[in-house]
């Protein structure tokens, strides 16, 4: 289970189209790389549970079918099932699954991704507000310099949004519904690390520009701290 956990966390670096520039790139980026690209591999060739199996089965008689060159619905549906396991242990990522239907499957797909889009902002913002409400009483911020933090992510949506970048994509499925128009699922995930990297910098900036004095105090130790994500949830070695 860990083996797959630091699989994942392998694959968000690299779906993020790394530029390789051989004459400049140190020989451990190099290393690096070719481990990235295992791991890639080696996810593809996890056996798959029996479980997925037959949801897989399941799923095909209610017709859905995966996009080209995606892995097969039974690979998927593992993938997303080992995810959930270790998220329910180690809270190392962020998951949404969305739906949408439309004339076309490019249209409906079109809709689904953005939709998902929104739907990981909104998530993120829900539980990086309550990671830092939990950090403020576990690491003793002052009332005032948490709440302030907290509005600040509360009304970033749009900005966190603006910051998400190179997603997993869990699962991705079609279907055409008796009406003709087509159904496409969508499930993402996205590191909580990452998450909490990106709003940490979005308060630090949104702070530089307030007017409120007493919000305007919290120092970098305090945002520090605020935004810890402790050993015990994010360490997948042990």
């Amino acid at each position: 289970m860990k083996k797959i956990a630091k699989t994942l966390l392998c694959l968000m670096f690299v779906m993020g189209g790394i530029n390789i520039a051989s004459a400049q790139m140190a020989k451990d980026q190099i290393k690096d790389i070719k481990e990235r690209r295992k791991a890639e591999r080696d996810l593809v060739n996890e056996k798959v549970s029996k479980d997925a199996k037959k949801q897989a089965k399941e799923m095909s008689k209610e017709g859905w079918n995966i996009f080209p060159g995606s892995l097969p619905l039974e690979k998927q549906i593992d993938r997303q099932q080992r995810l959930n396991d270790i998220n329910s242990e180690t809270q190392q990522f962020i998951i949404v699954t969305n739906n949408s239907v439309s004339s076309s499957i490019d249209a409906a797909k079109m809709m689904c991704e953005e939709l998902a889009k929104q739907s990981l902002a909104s998530k993120i913002q829900e539980d990086i507000t309550s990671a830092v409400e939990t950090n403020a009483k576990i690491e003793e911020v002052s009332e005032n310099e948490a709440q302030g933090v907290i509005t600040i992510i509360k009304k970033s949506k749009s900005l966190i949004s603006q910051t998400i970048g190179r997603t997993i994509t869990v699962c991705e499925f079609y279907r055409t519904l008796p009406n003709g128009k087509k159904e496409v699922s969508i499930t993402l995930a996205y590191s909580v690390e990452q998450a909490m990297l990106n709003c940490k910098q979005i308060v630090k900036e949104e702070l530089s520009k307030s007017d409120d004095n007493s919000i305007s105090k919290v120092g970098d130790d305090d945002l520090d701290k605020l935004f810890e994500q402790h050993a015990k949830d994010k360490d997948i070695d042990k």
